[in-house]
């Protein structure tokens, strides 16, 4: 904290994801910062909670039934529109089977749509409130649990309009960058050195070796 120094009243948002301790930190650390949480966490959180939907009805289900649901997960995961036309037919088998996969896949898409469609805060706000109110009418434990989380978390989450789309993602795509770069350099000894390996990132491709 300290080496923020001079630049922490300057400091107008942090973007971060749902953590207890981080939203912590910001707030005793930066008391005049406006925390904003990441929209790639929330609808993270909620495809985990939709696939622990996905796990639970399949305990419910017979041999013949689970055949249909069983090495299929990535369906369930992608967007919607990213299926081809094999996935989107499996993903129509899937939900035609399962009321509460149906109903929890639903779901994941409209919260995710929120970020695409809605431009405003007001808009955002009236969608996600729209949202947890379907979420709570569904009766399913995960959805529930899911809007008591966009309840908590929603003035943080309506950071993401006010604050022009701000995102968490060229830092996490850098912190990658580093990963990549220790992994491939199978380690760096000299903390000098990694500094200045760091810093010429920027201008360097880091490719995955697979």
């Amino acid at each position: 904290a300290w080496r923020l120094g001079k630049y922490k009243g300057k400091i107008r948002y942090v973007c971060i994801d749902m953590s207890q301790a981080y939203a912590k930190w910001v707030a005793d650390t930066l008391p005049k910062a406006r925390i904003v949480f990441d929209h790639f966490h929330l609808v993270k959180a909620m495809i985990e909670k939709m696939d622990h939907v996905r796990r639970r009805e399949m305990a419910k289900l017979d041999y013949e039934a689970k055949r249909t649901i069983k090495g299929h997960r990535s369906v369930f995961m992608r967007n919607e529109e990213n299926l081809d036309a094999k996935g989107k037919r499996i993903l129509g088998e899937m939900r035609a089977s399962n009321l509460q996969l149906a109903d929890a896949h639903a779901l994941k898409e409209q919260l995710r749509r929120v970020y695409s469609f809605c431009e405003t805060r007001y808009e955002a706000k009236s969608a996600l409130e729209d949202w947890c109110l379907t979420a709570r009418e569904s009766k399913i434990s995960e959805m529930i649990q899911m809007a008591c989380t966009v309840e908590r978390h929603l003035e943080g989450i309506l950071g993401y309009w006010d604050f022009d789309h701000a995102n968490s993602g060229s830092a996490e795509g850098f912190n990658t960058k580093i990963r990549l770069l220790m992994k491939q350099s199978y380690g760096l000894r000299d903390f000098k050195y990694l500094k200045l390996k760091i810093m010429d990132l920027p201008s360097r491709k880091i490719k995955v070796s697979i």
